[in-house]
């Protein structure tokens, strides 16, 4: 029997033990899925309403038991956990809607003589079983937004869920099975990385959406070659201030937005170039912002800034800042540790080979650099091979249209920082940062075909 211990990051006691599915199980879950797929594709539009409602109201019943199991397992203070539950549900309404609001069109092809009295339209139809897997630092929403837009465009759902992070969809599996949902169209199955990769090309898998890692993700492409793979990746999440800009307003959401969470969000702030002219009065701001953000106890509502999820975190944050002071980076803010619990972490350099300019650091440590002029810092900034979500603070528009037509990001967020999302945009990168789009209007679209019906009507 192959066991997974799963942790509290905070206390370090053993919450459970999970038990591993085999190869042979994880077979007849995907051969389920494809029954479950063939019964549900053709059903009324009702049904896969009827199914997310029943899934948010059981959520809603079941809050605070949500809540307080995020935070246990993955460490995430209570207050950013209860926010992780009401993100859930919200996605599960914009399910319910889109669900309507997916459409063809209609086109007209009398074009030429040849097509006189032709016309057509466009209908999206279900993909197939999707095969969805999730990091650890969302484990109820990130979960959320690969399974309602399967159930609102018609397909069957397989999820495994991340190692660390398990027993948040196992909570919601319990509950779902309670529920009059067709038997098989959601699964949750934790099994081992090995099971889970050798069966990514399976025939009867029709499409994969995988949110985490770089590297991870684009493996997973390269394996399951013969098939739609939808990608969450990482980036660099940055934030460009020019002279124009609201400095206070700049450096109080700054300071949320890069310690809430250790930085464990792959658009937690971990980058700022500002303007050299006002450089030292910013950075005094962001300095007094980070010094107020709360870390310990996760269970206490005061904490924004909880526990790394394990030593492989902590140990990735000191290789980016020991790797930064050694290359002469000034310390603005020096990190304090207490179990796996990393205080905010303030270096500043314009050495944009070190590691923290370059990769994605995912804990409390952001970096200062300065820029002269605003084509400069267009370039320093798409420089990397990420491409998430940028913000530029400012009040001079031609920055801000420079910035638009120049940054190579999935979103460009004005006055806004990089961490802000809400659960109905499009939300997504370029380059190394991922393929597709989640929000559930736009993920429907990708698990979707588009089917063309023309029509002569020359009868």
């Amino acid at each position: 029997m192959n066991l997974s211990i799963v942790k509290n990051p905070y206390t370090g006691d053993i919450l459970d033990e999970i038990t591993l599915l085999d190869e042979k199980n994880f077979l007849n879950v995907i051969e389920n899925s494809k029954i479950a797929w063939d019964k549900f594709k053709n059903e009324p539009l009702y049904l896969r309403e009827d199914i997310l409602t029943a899934i948010s109201d059981i959520i809603i019943k079941h809050f605070d038991d949500f809540a307080e199991l995020i935070m246990l397992e993955s460490g995430k203070p209570i207050s950013l956990a209860r926010t992780e539950v009401k993100r859930a549900i919200i996605t599960l309404k914009e399910g319910i809607k889109s669900i309507y609001e997916l459409k063809g069109e209609e086109f007209s092809l009398e074009q030429t003589p040849f097509s006189k009295g032709i016309s057509g339209y466009t209908k999206y139809v279900p993909r197939g079983p999707l095969f969805a897997i999730h990091p650890y630092n969302f484990p109820l929403n990130l979960m959320i937004h690969k399974l309602a837009p399967a159930i609102a465009s018609g397909n069957s759902a397989i999820v495994k869920p991340p190692t660390q992070t398990p027993l948040t969809p196992l909570l919601f599996k319990t509950l779902i099975d309670s529920l009059d949902l067709p038997k098989n169209l959601i699964q949750i199955v934790p099994t081992s990385n090995n099971i889970a990769e050798k069966y990514l090309n399976h025939n009867k898998i029709s499409q994969i959406s995988f949110t985490g890692s770089e590297n991870v993700g684009w493996h997973i492409r390269k394996v399951a070659s013969d098939k739609p793979v939808f990608l969450e990746l990482g980036g660099i999440a940055t934030m460009i201030i020019d002279e124009s800009a609201d400095l206070e307003k700049a450096a109080k959401k700054g300071a949320i937005s890069a310690f809430s969470f250790g930085g464990q969000v792959c658009i937690s702030l971990q980058k700022i170039v500002v303007h050299k002219s006002i450089s030292t009065l910013f950075t005094k701001l962001f300095l007094k912002y980070s010094k107020e953000i709360i870390s310990g106890d996760p269970s206490d509502d005061n904490v924004i800034n909880g526990p790394l999820i394990d030593e492989l975190a902590i140990n990735k944050f000191y290789k980016f800042y020991n790797e930064s002071i050694s290359n002469g980076a000034e310390v603005l803010l020096k990190p304090q540790q207490k179990g796996n619990i990393i205080t905010p972490t303030i270096v500043k350099s314009d050495n944009i080979n070190l590691l923290i300019h370059k990769e994605e650091a995912f804990s409390p440590i952001v970096v200062i650099s300065e820029f002269e002029n605003f084509d400069e810092v267009i370039n320093i900034v798409n420089s990397t091979k990420y491409g998430l979500q940028v913000s530029i603070f400012s009040e001079f528009l031609p920055n801000i249209q420079k910035g638009i037509r120049g940054l190579e990001f999935g979103a460009i967020l004005i006055n806004e920082v990089p961490s802000f999302r809400t659960d109905r945009q499009p939300y997504g990168g370029i380059k190394r940062s991922g393929l597709g789009r989640e929000g559930v209007y736009y993920a429907m679209k990708d698990y979707s075909e588009l089917k063309t019906i023309i029509f002569n009507n020359n009868i």
